[in-house]
């Protein structure tokens, strides 16, 4: 059997008090949101939700496609990509502000738009650990906090322990497409 893991309270205590004392807001530009609201106020998510990302790597491109030029003349490992949207403002300073700097209540919201572009859950979500230097660096794990999110959503199961990082290597954010 699979054991199952479950989001620290502490986090859940903190999103409980911080959306009983503050107004929802958009995180870009801080004007009011209904509290059904997902990820941003309407403007700033048509700055980019209109783009396309290639369905496979996720790089834009002008109209939806299975595999852009990239992904045809150099296939990636994988089949298939689901995301949000193409990586376009002001999705990589919210993906920033979640990594980084702990704005946790944005898992609620990237769960609610990843979930409705997956078709087929999976049964079990395998969050991508950290090394234990980079965990302690940052302070927590942004994968599992999406995946606990994503797992109230779709119904599956997170798994925490199946994967290890043995490894410590340079951060992603530094190096390039290779």
């Amino acid at each position: 059997m699979i054991p199952a893991i479950h989001p620290p309270r502490l986090a859940g205590v903190w999103q409980s008090i911080r959306g009983k004392s503050l107004p929802h807001q958009c995180p870009v530009c801080r004007l009011s949101l209904p509290a059904d609201h997902t990820l941003c106020c309407d403007a700033c998510w048509d700055k980019h939700h209109q783009a396309y990302g290639c369905q496979c790597c996720g790089l834009p491109v002008l109209t939806p496609q299975t595999h852009c030029g990239q992904c045809l003349s150099h296939p990636p490992a994988w089949h298939t990509l689901t995301a949000i949207s193409a990586y376009l403002d002001p999705l990589p300073d919210l993906v920033h502000r979640f990594k980084y700097q702990g704005d946790f209540e944005l898992a609620l919201p990237f769960a609610k738009l990843l979930s409705e572009k997956i078709d087929t859950p999976a049964p079990v979500l395998l969050p991508v650990p950290l090394h234990w230097r980079r965990r302690l660096q940052r302070g927590f794990n942004q994968s599992a906090h999406l995946a606990w999110a994503l797992q109230q959503r779709l119904g599956s199961r997170v798994v925490n322990h199946y994967l290890r990082r043995t490894r410590h290597t340079s951060p992603q954010q530094g190096l390039d497409r290779s």
